[in-house]
């Protein structure tokens, strides 16, 4: 009898060993990547709390180290976080109109956004951190893709704030030199600010809505729209006879607060393009 039949090559056992670990891996991703939100309730409460440290204790996140031995429960822990700073992002928006239509802006109010900017700062600062920790391990590749995307758009959150700030500065600036922008000005300013809002809004859905991810594509053309205003503002402003013209100083405020609702947008399509996975 030919027995050549029923003897493997070594190479076959390694081909099979090979194809059957990794459909084991792919399997386990995808069964368990849906179910790694309510996985991470579950280990918070069968794993008791310890003593924090004093420097654990200044965190501003709630991600937890124990969680980067379960990759896919520590992406889903960090993606908590970042949802937090594009919430902080909305608030922000939210004062700085309150704070735009002030006179006298309210210092306290002022104070409130740049604290929270400086929050902002921190919380990607740990979040950087902590998904730095986890892509040194052995992960699977679709949660490297995952961890990649959030570590953009923390990024990209982040710079939002600055820019908000930004706006603030600006504003602040014209006030402390006892100056004003016409009643125009303002009109267009707050106009911006509200496409710029409702901007953010848009965006900031298709991720709190984790499986319209994808859609978040149809998000950009809005974006086009954006800087089309922008620049009709500057035009508008440039076309205006000598007797019309800003003050120098407030001319060049304006511009200041135009340009940040305009890199506000950039990041905005920036975050939209990650979700959409374009780039």
């Amino acid at each position: 009898a030919d027995m050549t039949l029923g003897i493997a090559s070594a190479s076959q056992i390694t081909a099979g060993i090979a194809v059957t670990h990794t459909g084991f891996n792919v399997t386990n991703t995808i069964v368990f990547l849906p179910l790694a939100g309510y996985l991470a309730e579950l280990l918070k409460r069968l794993i008791p709390d310890r003593v924090l440290s004093a420097d654990e204790a200044s965190h501003l996140t709630n991600l937890d180290v124990r969680m980067l031995e379960s990759p896919l429960v520590a992406v889903e822990q960090s993606r908590a976080e970042v949802l937090k700073m594009a919430a902080a992002c909305k608030q922000m928006m939210t004062w700085l109109k309150e704070l735009l239509h002030q006179d006298p802006p309210d210092a306290e109010l002022s104070q409130k956004i740049l604290d929270m900017e400086k929050r902002q700062d921190r919380i990607q600062d740990e979040i950087v951190t902590f998904m730095s920790n986890l892509l040194v391990g052995n992960v699977p590749h679709e949660v490297v893709d995952e961890a990649r995307r959030q570590l953009r758009m923390a990024d990209e959150y982040e710079s939002v704030s600055d820019c908000i700030a930004s706006v603030l500065k600006a504003n602040r600036h014209l006030y402390r030199h006892e100056l004003r922008l016409p009643e125009n000005q303002l009109a267009e300013l707050f106009e911006l600010h509200d496409m710029v809002s409702d901007y953010l809004d848009l965006v900031s859905q298709y991720y709190e809505q984790w499986e319209r991810a994808g859609g978040a594509v149809e998000a950009l053309p809005q974006g086009d729209i954006i800087t089309k205003h922008a620049k009709t503002l500057y035009k508008r402003l440039l076309a205006k006879p000598p007797s019309e013209q800003l003050e120098a100083r407030s001319m060049v405020t304006y511009n200041r607060q135009v340009a940040s609702y305009r890199r506000i947008r950039d990041h905005l399509v920036n975050i939209a393009e990650a979700l959409a996975g374009e780039k």
